[in-house]
């Protein structure tokens, strides 16, 4: 994502938070999770996602993912 959005331009980006995450339910071996995620802040010192995950159309859990850059790819 942001690569694509020029967000933070060659930075890799790491987790920060996982933050308000409900689980609706199980996810098995060979189901396959469909993962869902809309920026809510979106800015080159943070980034923060809602996130859904998805098994068979069914919600399996929700959640508030933070994303902080931790440097360039090249130099880690």
């Amino acid at each position: 994502y942001s690569t694509v959005t020029k967000v933070c331009p060659g930075a890799l980006i790491g987790l920060g938070a996982i933050d308000e995450t409900k689980f609706r339910r199980g996810v098995g071996p060979g189901e396959r999770l469909v993962l869902v995620g809309k920026g809510v802040r979106v800015r080159p010192r943070m980034t923060v996602f809602n996130v859904h995950g998805f098994v068979d159309g069914a919600l399996a859990f929700e959640t508030t993912v933070t994303g902080l850059p931790i440097g360039r790819l090249e130099d880690l």
